[in-house]
């Protein structure tokens, strides 16, 4: 079951994530519409699979990991993922200070894979995408406020538009 602290936080994130989409609207790529986003995205932003990112932990079982994250994040929730794209979001310059101001950064990690989660285990086996980066840890733990990622073998990256992260639901 959900822990509903963790839930409320992810929902909150969500929240203000789609207000700063909405507030970025005038910055974006013209092309297809989400429905109700008032944002565009290109074609580019569809297909485009990226550039290799050899991020990831390599060769490491799953206890090695859940280890690492408890050291830099002690009480965050842990979630091991493969088959993950970093995305570099092209917000305004406007937006991106809001991100700093609040100590993020631009980037949303979107995993096809869950492998592992500490505190949602019915969760094993989807795919996830990330609120944004609080801070990424070398070689590949990508941290949000409220949960570590542990990025398991090399993925892709990307820039996209917001728009783009918008229709990932």
């Amino acid at each position: 079951m959900k822990n509903k602290k963790h839930q409320k936080k992810e929902e909150e994130e969500s929240s203000e994530f789609k207000q700063k989409l909405e507030d970025d609207k005038g910055s974006t790529k013209e092309q297809n519409t989400p429905a109700g986003t008032g944002l565009s995205m290109s074609l580019e932003d569809i297909f485009d699979p990226g550039e290799l990112f050899d991020a990831g932990y390599t060769d490491r079982p799953f206890e090695e990991l859940v280890l690492i994250a408890n050291e830099i994040a002690p009480f965050k929730p842990v979630r091991i993922v493969k088959y993950w794209t970093w995305f570099d979001i092209q917000f305004s310059n406007k937006i991106i200070a809001r991100f700093a101001a609040e100590g993020l950064k631009p980037v949303m990690l979107m995993a096809d894979e869950i492998l592992y989660d500490s505190t949602q285990p019915e969760s094993v086996g989807h795919w996830v995408r990330t609120s944004p980066l609080l801070k990424f840890h070398l070689p590949g733990a990508f941290e949000t406020r409220n949960r570590i990622y542990m990025m398991v073998d090399a993925g892709r990256r990307k820039s996209v538009s917001p728009a783009f992260i918008a229709s990932l639901h």
